[in-house]
């Protein structure tokens, strides 16, 4: 699930509705055809997302659909997201502190940092599954950057 400004900041970069549906943000942020080539540090990230997708399923029941999704995302599905590192693979104990992410468009940077929300003490399993990740600007100029990209319009990519 998204809101509206997700597919509007995405669709700057890419046409996401020319990807097959179910489109998956961890699968658009390691393909080397979708949102990897405008990260400006997709190392940094990526090893941040291993992290967090490791740090998230421990001690949860794992369906088939994610475990072949942690799957692609590990590279062992090599041809599909090229460059994943073994030492990203690793789970490591650390704080929760926010991922940085920088993406370039047209000559400019946008910095963001990204953090989730999770229910605290959850008496169900939907809220127990329920996140909200919300992207804040890192700094003035990246807000300022952001705002304009978002006031035009995506074209569509062909």
């Amino acid at each position: 699930m998204r809101n509206e400004s997700t597919p509007r900041f995405f669709n700057h970069f890419i046409d996401l509705e020319a990807r097959k549906p179910p489109r998956n943000l961890l699968q658009l942020m390691f393909d080397p055809k979708g949102m990897r080539p405008f990260i400006t540090n997709w190392p940094d990230v990526a090893a941040s997302l291993f992290q967090r997708i490791y740090h998230e399923s421990i001690g949860r029941v794992v369906d088939e659909k994610t475990k072949e999704l942690l799957t692609q995302l590990a590279g062992l599905s090599r041809q599909t997201y090229p460059g994943v590192k073994a030492e990203w693979k690793k789970p490591q104990f650390s704080n929760a502190l926010p991922i940085p992410i920088g993406f370039a468009h047209k000559g400019k940077r946008l910095n963001f940092f990204s953090l989730i929300t999770t229910v605290g003490a959850p008496v169900s399993i939907t809220a127990q599954e329920f996140r909200i990740e919300c992207m804040f600007p890192g700094d003035d100029e990246s807000e300022k950057n952001y705002r304009e990209l978002m006031a035009r319009k995506a074209k569509k990519k062909k």
